[in-house]
C-alpha cells in the first residue's frame, strides 16, 4: 500500500546517506511512483519544508523517522522532470 511505498523510500534514503555526500550519487531504478501518489519520491526530489511532516502529507509519519533540516534545495534531482517538465 501507500505507507509501504513511503517506508521503502525511507530505506533508500537511509542507504544513500551511508555514502559520502560530497561524492556524485546516481540512483537509477523503478521506484513504483504513480502519477496520483508521488509523495515518496518527493521526499528525495523536493526541498524539505514544514509540509514534509504535515499530517496532510501521506508520508509524514514515515518522514518523522529522520531528523530533517529544512532546506531550500532537494537531496536529489529527478532527471525525468528535467527532460519532460
Amino acid at each position: 500500500g501507500e505507507s509501504k511505498q513511503c517506508q521503502q523510500m525511507m530505506s533508500v534514503m537511509n542507504y544513500m546517506n551511508t555514502f559520502d555526500p560530497e561524492s556524485l550519487q546516481i540512483l537509477v531504478g523503478d521506484m513504483n511512483i504513480y502519477f496520483d501518489f508521488e509523495w515518496p519520491i518527493d521526499m528525495l526530489t523536493r526541498p524539505i519544508t514544514s509540509f514534509t511532516h504535515h499530517r496532510f502529507n501521506p508520508c509524514s509519519e514515515v518522514a518523522k523517522q529522520l531528523d530533517f533540516q529544512k532546506s531550500s534545495k532537494p537531496n536529489f534531482r529527478d532527471t525525468w522532470e528535467d527532460v519532460y517538465p
